[in-house]
């Protein structure tokens, strides 16, 4: 079972493992453009403008969406939890926010 809760900033090494894993293994196309103190700090930038909700299973973040205003402005799942619920409990829970 996937629970939803709001990220927090001790939980930001963790957001920017899954941001850089999904995209090396996911979007191998997307060149890496920056380093993982400059994703850091874009995703806290991102935390501070929106809101970030993370995506838990077995009490381990494996996933996250990024919302400002009334849009998904990301959403990332661990490569190894794809096809397990996460992005789809994600999106229920942003939907649901908006409503």
């Amino acid at each position: 079972m996937v629970q939803i809760r709001k990220a927090v900033e001790k939980d930001l090494p963790r957001l920017v493992e899954i941001f850089r894993v999904s995209r090396q293994q996911l979007l191998p196309f997307l060149p890496i453009l920056y380093t993982r103190e400059q994703d850091f700090a874009h995703l806290k930038d991102l935390m501070g403008r929106g809101e970030i909700y993370a995506g838990i299973v077995a009490e381990k973040l494996v996933g996250f969406l990024v919302r400002i205003d009334h849009w998904v402005a990301h959403l990332y799942v661990h490569p190894d939890m794809i096809a397990h619920g996460v992005g789809h409990a994600l999106l229920d829970h942003a939907k649901a926010k908006s409503a």
